[in-house]
């Protein structure tokens, strides 16, 4: 018993008038139809609700390795590239975490700034420690979006709640 290769198989069916050699072209050259727009607008939407999920997350946590995945190199928030806008996200992050205190919650409230971007929506993050101290302190941020694209993300200093 002899193995056919693909090429021998191809010929036998040429041969036997089973498939003809142009329609074999059209076979292996088959051009894939592309996503509609809308579709692909919908799929960046959701990744960039994905992005500002982990954001929120990571600052619910104090934990800047939530967020880090899901930049991208090529990322700028705050007008930093990647790694010192991670970087200043670890320092503020730090800054929180305090030795004596031994638990803390962070709640996420939505409001607007009142400074520079005045009444920009901005997510509070308003955090309450307990332990030998009590911490009260909160921050925020600016998630700016155009089309449900995520464009930026920045601190803001200046904010009221909703």
């Amino acid at each position: 018993m002899r193995i056919l290769f693909r090429s021998e198989v191809f010929l036998i069916l040429q041969w036997s008038g089973l498939i003809n050699f142009s329609n074999l072209f059209m076979l292996k050259t088959t051009v894939h139809l592309s996503t509609c727009s809308t579709f692909q607008q919908t799929a960046q939407v959701n990744h960039c609700q994905n992005i500002i999920d982990a954001f929120i997350e990571s600052c619910k946590a104090l934990d800047v390795s939530i967020f880090e995945p899901f930049m991208a190199e090529n990322n700028v928030f705050e007008e930093k590239t990647k790694y010192l806008f991670l970087a200043g996200l670890k320092k503020l992050f730090d800054s929180y975490k305090d030795e004596k205190i031994f638990f803390h919650k962070i709640v996420v409230e939505d409001g607007s700034c009142t400074g520079c971007n005045n009444g920009k929506s901005v997510k509070i993050f308003s955090f309450k420690g307990w332990g030998r101290i009590i911490k009260t302190d909160h921050f925020a941020y600016v998630i700016e979006r155009e089309n449900g694209i995520l464009t930026d993300i920045y601190r803001c200093n200046l904010f009221c709640k909703s």
